[in-house]
């Protein structure tokens, strides 16, 4: 604790009415300074809405956060090579046994991919949603060029 805060608090502290006390707690609950992590636990847990090429690669990005997943290794990220093809199944498979669910909401049905957003849903998650957005021209590009995916005509 600072000096300054500290002859802070003993300013506010001294002996007062209950009105004055109430505005005292007042006072001191807005000194409290939060820190990042106390911010991030707020926004907990996170739930990652994926819209179909957009993304993964921020997924990457959610699951390497400190204290999100500890058990995720650090060299280990979702592409192609790690996971194969369905590396998206793959990934979410692990996210339940290598993420902290507190921190980082792990779809219960790791095979059910881009899952519409249901009102249920959305209540129990409501301002802790983060997603990454292309340009619709860039995600029909994508989706062209990846063989496996199902917005593909054949």
């Amino acid at each position: 604790m600072t000096s300054i805060r500290r002859g802070l608090i003993g300013l506010i502290l001294l002996p007062l009415t209950v009105d004055a006390l109430e505005i005292q707690m007042h006072l001191l609950r807005h000194l409290e300074i939060e820190t990042a992590e106390m911010r991030r636990m707020k926004a907990s847990p996170m739930f990652w809405l994926h819209i179909p090429k957009c993304g993964s690669s921020f997924y990457n990005t959610l699951v390497h956060m400190p204290g999100n997943c500890n058990g995720w290794p650090e060299n280990l990220s979702i592409n192609d090579e790690m996971f194969s093809k369905c590396f998206e199944v793959g990934s979410r498979a692990m996210c339940p046994v290598w993420c902290d669910q507190a921190r980082l909401h792990c779809d219960q049905n790791p095979h059910a991919t881009h899952q519409f957003l249901d009102e249920e849903t959305y209540q129990i998650y409501k301002g802790k949603f983060v997603a990454l957005f292309r340009q619709p021209e860039r995600r029909l590009l994508s989706a062209w060029y990846d063989d496996s995916d199902i917005f593909r005509a054949n």
